[in-house]
């Protein structure tokens, strides 16, 4: 009964697939740290508790997103803070044998 209550509850921006989407443009469209930052941290949320987003996140070029990110990034606080939500991202892509490739393959990943 929790979990039907729970899913009558659901609101559509909070689904993951629109979450990891919103985060994505976030990511794409913005240069504030603090928006970046956030984004990052729901990527590493929506690639770490589901497969299919971690799919359709690869799917939507994240990946050199990502990369980006990183080698923009330089040794102040803010930027270490985006770093480690960056990198568990790459690191939940790896933990998928669909999406895995996409990240070496990757001519920044190197």
């Amino acid at each position: 009964e929790r979990v039907q209550q729970a899913n009558a509850n659901v609101q559509e921006h909070m689904k993951l697939g629109n979450r990891s989407k919103s985060a994505l443009e976030l990511l794409l469209t913005h240069k504030q740290l603090t928006v970046v930052l956030k984004a990052c941290e729901e990527l590493e949320v929506v690639t770490r508790l589901s497969r299919v987003c971690c799919e359709s996140v690869a799917r939507q070029h994240a990946v050199p997103i990502v990369f980006k990110l990183i080698r923009s990034c330089n040794r102040s606080t803010p930027h270490m803070a985006i770093l480690y939500p960056a990198l568990r991202i790459l690191l939940h892509l790896c933990r998928n044998k669909t999406t895995v490739r996409q990240v070496f393959a990757e001519p920044e990943s190197c």
